[in-house]
């Protein structure tokens, strides 16, 4: 996903014939935990496992604290500084679970593609938790859900509302969201000025992060130059997000992507395959409208059902 070419039947711009069937065929649909539950009871149950996890957490600190007390109280040195360790450790390992868990959440947008629900939870946590950084968080992906439902205008009023350290990776997920919003809206200037940004800020990841980062910027130039200047190299790119994609949203936005350049630069059948509706389903609504451009452009009724690209 960081922009390498892929092999030798995917460097000419056209795809095998059965590339979509194969990617209908290796795709992974992973529902997420909370997919059969509404937005109310998503939250309780997120919030029910916090408030466990924050007391049993709160209880072993304090009495690896009283531990503590007492090897100092005995001037038993190396103990006491062990305790010390383990209680920030046991500070570290609460923050690692809560965001495992919190990324649990985030599959209802990025598996189940329900904007709507996500948004209601998000907007639960929002009035629940009132930390500074819990908000930045909440806004960043109450963005997404505007984005996602087509409202740029709601996501950047939300991006305004979120800030984060220095050095976050949040900043490059706002910068990206931010990026797209101004394209979309026209601002060129805004938008060219948010992947400088987004350039520099890459400059300081390293490893798993930098790799994302590299990923989303690829990204970015690919959908933002004119579509009909794609190249062999960008169809090539967005095959490689179809097969590698961490989640149903992205892979059916690279699917929508191939579709138009198929219809732009190869054919309509292959057009019509990587619309097929079991590769796609579930969408968020700016997908399903993308999907109905396209259908529309190829001469297809939007309301016709086109498992196999029929």
């Amino acid at each position: 996903m960081d922009g390498m070419n892929g092999g030798p039947s995917m460097r000419d711009g056209r795809m095998a014939g059965s590339a979509p069937t194969e990617a209908l065929a290796n795709a992974r649909r992973t529902a997420s935990d909370y997919a059969s539950l509404s937005a109310q009871e998503a939250f309780d149950a997120y919030a029910a496992w916090f408030g466990r996890t924050r007391a049993a957490t709160i209880a072993i600190a304090v009495l690896l604290g009283a531990a503590a007390i007492y090897c100092a109280f005995r001037g038993w040195t190396a103990p006491y500084f062990a305790l010390l360790a383990l209680i920030i450790a046991v500070g570290v390992m609460q923050n690692v679970r809560i965001g495992r868990r919190f990324q649990g959440l985030e599959k209802i947008l990025s598996e189940d593609c329900d904007a709507a629900k996500y948004r209601a939870v998000m907007e639960r946590f929002a009035a629940r938790w009132h930390r500074r950084s819990t908000q930045a968080v909440v806004n960043l992906e109450l963005a997404f859900c505007a984005y996602s439902a087509c409202d740029v205008d709601a996501a950047l009023e939300h991006l305004s509302r979120a800030r984060f350290r220095a050095r976050s990776f949040q900043w490059i997920r706002w910068l990206d969201i931010q990026a797209v919003c101004l394209h979309e809206k026209g601002d060129a200037s805004g938008r060219d000025r948010a992947l400088v940004e987004l350039r520099a800020r890459r400059g300081h990841l390293r490893g798993a992060a930098a790799e994302r980062a590299d990923m989303l910027i690829r990204a970015l130039e690919v959908s933002f130059v004119s579509h009909a200047s794609w190249t062999p190299d960008a169809a090539a790119f967005m095959r490689d997000i179809v097969a590698r994609a961490e989640n149903h949203l992205n892979r059916v936005e690279a699917c929508l992507l191939l579709a138009e350049y198929e219809l732009l630069h190869g054919s309509r059948e292959r057009a019509l395959l990587w619309l097929d509706e079991r590769l796609l389903v579930p969408m968020v609504p700016r997908a399903a409208r993308a999907r109905a451009e396209l259908l529309r452009r190829l001469g297809v009724d939007g309301a016709e059902n086109l498992s196999a690209g029929n």
